[in-house]
């Protein structure tokens, strides 16, 4: 098919999907124990980043970009980070840091790029402009370039930013809250571009309202791993009669999508919410890339007073289930991570940093270092 005509397509979606039960499509890897055995993360031997933050890989090299906009490389060997040259100035209007931006990352071989727009209009702009951006990264020359920005949607919230590196061309989908009447509405819809490197130009994909399974809202969604040239990721949902209102784990739904580039399809490929199986498990984040798996892991959180393990799932498109294993990060007695971030390399995976809740309503804090998984 001719290439100038198939960037173009309507975007196909595919709504059909499996509701399974726990037997057919959430099996466990290993068995879980009654008690679910973690792993500590491993303090850096070096100054570096700590709690919130994003994670850029640049083939196997791993780079952290911290809450105060500071540039670090982490070497899993060694257990270090190396600062080096932080991004340009990001628009931060309210000097609240990453609050006042939508971040989105993605990697060619050999450079990596860092975009993203701001939630907060340019001061004293009449034409509600909110201000969008892209940069990119070499190693080799530790030095950063403008390239061109993502298009706006014209909207200043988009509740999240996804985005993968597949066949020479960036990608980007981001999922926006649509105002109406100049109020938010529960109804998302999910845009898509698409980046060519070599023109640092944009093309659209995509404008379409996110095929969710009936009675289900958006609730955040994980990152991106690209498996045999197809992207997939994980969106949480939970029922919109739930807006609100507070949530108990069998409220909690997962949904797997895949999308191809080639055809530019977006298919649903399987929705369900049997995960916890008895025990608490919140919303999944993470996605990691290994063993052509998407590697997730649920935000820790609490029972009663007892906090509750991060543990590690993961995601096969080969046979679309969705598996938990009994590998897990507890922090500590009183505290639980969430928003984690991470990096894969070989059959390692490195989880860390992110933040932690303490119970009870004690101010939240930060966390350093990773904890290693071996998943092969």
């Amino acid at each position: 098919m001719n290439l100038s005509v198939r960037y173009f397509l309507p975007i196909t979606i595919i709504l059909s999907y499996v509701m399974c039960s726990l037997d057919s499509c959430v099996t466990d890897h290993i068995t879980l124990p009654s008690q679910p055995q973690s792993t500590s993360l491993v303090a850096p031997t070096t100054v570096g980043p700590r709690g919130q933050a994003y994670a850029m890989q640049i083939g196997s090299r791993c780079f952290v970009l911290d809450n105060n906009q500071k540039f670090w490389q982490y070497d899993p060997a060694a257990r270090s980070y190396t600062a080096k040259a932080s991004p340009p100035t990001l628009p931060n209007f309210a000097g609240s840091a990453f609050q006042a931006v939508k971040l989105f990352t993605f990697s060619s071989t050999d450079k990596g790029y860092l975009g993203g727009q701001s939630i907060f209009a340019i001061p004293g702009s009449t034409t509600g402009a909110f201000p969008v951006f892209l940069y990119a990264y070499d190693p080799a020359t530790n030095t950063w370039t403008s390239e061109t920005p993502k298009p706006g949607n014209g909207l200043p919230y988009p509740d999240d930013q996804l985005s993968f590196f597949v066949n020479g061309r960036g990608f980007v989908c981001t999922f926006v809250n649509q105002i109406i009447n100049n109020s938010l509405s529960n109804t998302h819809r999910v845009y898509c571009y698409e980046y060519d490197p070599s023109n640092s130009q944009w093309i659209t994909r995509f404008d379409t309202p996110v095929p969710l399974p009936s009675g289900l809202t958006y609730g955040k969604s994980s990152q991106v791993a690209v498996i045999n040239g197809k992207a997939y990721w994980i969106t949480n949902a939970y029922p919109a009669s739930k807006i609100g209102k507070s949530l108990n784990s069998e409220d909690r739904f997962v949904c797997v999508y895949e999308f191809d580039s080639q055809t530019n399809q977006l298919t649903l490929k399987l929705a369900t919410n049997q995960l916890a199986n008895g025990t608490y498990v919140s919303f999944l984040r993470l996605g990691l890339l290994s063993a052509n798996k998407l590697w997730l892991m649920n935000e820790g959180g609490f029972t009663g007073n007892t906090p509750v393990a991060s543990q590690l799932f993961w995601y096969d498109p080969a046979t679309n289930q969705l598996n938990r294993t009994a590998a897990s990060i507890l922090i500590g007695p009183d505290k639980s991570l969430y928003s984690p971030i991470g990096f894969a390399t070989a059959n390692r995976l490195y989880i860390g940093l992110g933040e932690y809740s303490f119970v009870n309503g004690t101010p939240a804090g930060s966390e350093n270092g990773f904890a290693e998984f071996e998943v092969n």
